[in-house]
């Protein structure tokens, strides 16, 4: 069944919303917009229960399941905190693997975020942070990063991601090219790394590499500049890097997904709707877009524009849908095992093995 290009265009969107149940006028947005997914903060949540019947209401509007999203990284980057098991922060999983050698911490944090986020009903995890902390005065990356070194972030993170998709939830890798090595914070400015590509490709792109190597589902480009890969477009902008150098040379065939492009990296330079047509010309496949229902609308309506006065550029969406509803088909229809057992929430197996990680050092 064909679809209308507005509807195409909106497939291409992650949203986030204020709501913390599925109301009438919830209801409504999503049946006018029928975005392509969501993403969920701690301003959606207040108990599992709620959260769960959220998340039902949404998938109900659907044919098959949307993509539902959180950052749930572990230590400063919970979401979800009151009854959710209190995952330790990249930093903390790399000190226990400094102590043991065992990647089995990193994959036992992936499971159990992956376990609690299913019940709930969530099936993509914008996690693990696959930067490498390797800038002292770096302040939004930091213990958000598993070492300074990239081999230690590439066994980590993959241990991580295996966690999380052995149980049914999409891993992220973020945020590529590699953010670790910025003085300034993309939430606030545009950061720019002068390193040169072959600096680049063996440290920073090192640990993104190995977990397109081993299946990862999903990238987050960086609203960072890196003027030796693309002198003019941030990552998240650049079809140099999307594009040429993600799909082409490393043959990635996941999603990749933007940072929040109403980040004041991308906002104090373009409007939303300028820069949500440039990472879709770039490559990327969604957009994420927390910001107002306003922004989100001028950005839906740009993209449809678009698609309908250029067929090069609705091409380009159908190409994309093709991919998100592969994955949609392949792992996102089968309903995960553990979902509505909300029992499994920060139940005593989960606290347990987490206080006995972190046991020995300060956190």
């Amino acid at each position: 069944m064909s679809i209308s290009i507005r509807q195409l265009a909106a497939e291409h969107f992650v949203v986030g919303f204020k709501e913390t149940s599925f109301t009438l006028s919830l209801q409504k947005w999503i049946q006018e917009n029928r975005w392509g997914g969501y993403i969920l903060f701690s301003e959606n949540y207040e108990s599992p229960q709620q959260l769960y019947q959220l998340c039902q209401g949404i998938k109900k509007e659907y044919p098959a399941p949307p993509f539902l999203s959180v950052d749930q990284e572990g230590g400063p980057v919970l979401r979800f905190r009151e009854k959710f098991t209190k995952l330790p922060s990249a930093r903390d999983i790399g000190k226990a693997y400094g102590r043991s050698k065992n990647v089995s911490c990193a994959y036992q944090c992936g499971t159990i975020a992956a376990k609690e986020l299913a019940t709930v009903g969530i099936n993509w995890d914008l996690a693990p942070v696959l930067d490498a902390s390797n800038n002292p005065e770096n302040t939004v990356i930091g213990g958000r990063a598993f070492s300074d070194k990239p081999y230690v972030v590439s066994v980590l993170g993959l241990a991580f991601i295996a966690g999380l998709q052995d149980n049914g939830v999409m891993a992220c890798g973020k945020h590529f090219p590699g953010h670790g090595c910025t003085t300034e914070d993309s939430h606030h400015v545009l950061p720019r790394v002068e390193y040169s590509s072959q600096r680049l490709a063996t440290m920073e792109m090192e640990p993104f590499l190995r977990a397109i190597e081993n299946g990862i589902f999903s990238l987050m480009t960086a609203h960072v500049l890196y003027p030796n890969l693309d002198s003019e477009k941030p990552a998240s902008l650049s079809k140099k890097i999307q594009t040429q150098l993600i799909r082409k040379q490393k043959r990635f065939e996941g999603i990749l997904v933007t940072d929040d492009l109403a980040m004041k990296a991308i906002t104090l330079h373009q409007s939303i709707p300028e820069a949500t047509l440039d990472a879709i010309l770039a490559g990327t496949d969604m957009v994420l877009l927390r910001g107002d229902s306003d922004a989100q609308a001028s950005a839906l309506a740009a993209v449809t524009q678009e698609a309908e006065r250029s067929p090069a550029f609705r091409s380009k969406l159908e190409n994309s849908s093709h991919r998100l509803q592969r994955i949609q088909k392949e792992y996102l229809s089968r309903r995960n095992e553990y979902e509505g057992n909300l029992s499994l929430i920060g139940c005593p197996d989960h606290q347990n093995y987490i206080v006995e990680l972190l046991e020995g050092y300060e956190t």
